[in-house]
């Protein structure tokens, strides 16, 4: 797994397993079959795509939208959309 810390001023995909530090001002998309742990921050939505897996320790500023991964929240978020009844809240969103 990769250690990223970087600020992104857009969007960003990522196709490979990455533990991320930094902050992405738009939306982060993790490809299907790669590893996520987000200690940063995601200004907008979290996208979590299927065959996926993230587990968040930092901010997602909007929602965490996940499309048949794996998802595990330990801090904000502002809302989870589950699309496949895989997240696993380890704490409240802010928003419940």
């Amino acid at each position: 797994m990769d250690n990223l810390n970087v600020r992104v001023h857009g969007s960003i995909s990522l196709d490979r397993n990455v533990r991320f530090f930094g902050q992405v001002d738009g939306d982060l998309t993790i490809s299907p079959g790669h590893n996520l742990e987000l200690h940063g921050r995601v200004g907008r939505d979290l996208i979590v795509e299927e065959g996926a897996s993230a587990t968040v320790y930092g901010v997602v500023g909007r929602d965490v939208v996940n499309k048949g991964g794996s998802v595990v929240v330990k801090e904000a978020a502002g809302r989870l959309d589950d699309e496949q009844d895989a997240i696993v809240p380890g704490v409240l969103p802010k928003s419940c």
